[in-house]
């Protein structure tokens, strides 16, 4: 692939998930998640005290949700 390209898929883990929407836009078309992101993305709402937080969080976590098929389930195997 050369500079600049974007790849056509890719599993996506929290740290891209949340950065700003510029480097969201840059995203492969097909797009995976694993059930790990998906719990981080879930405990994150119940870290904040703050309202507005909050629901960014909420509202990232159900594009997530909606936007993708069947999450990646990572066993003992693939962590390592």
């Amino acid at each position: 692939m050369s500079e600049g390209t974007r790849p056509a898929r890719g599993a996506l883990d929290t740290p891209v998930l949340v950065a700003p929407q510029g480097l969201r836009d840059q995203l492969p078309d097909q797009l995976a998640v694993t059930t790990v992101t998906l719990a981080e993305l879930s405990a994150g709402l119940h870290t904040t005290d703050d309202p507005v937080v909050r629901a960014q969080r909420q509202i990232r976590l159900q594009w997530v949700d909606e936007a993708r098929a069947r999450p990646l389930w990572l066993g003992r195997a693939q962590s390592r």
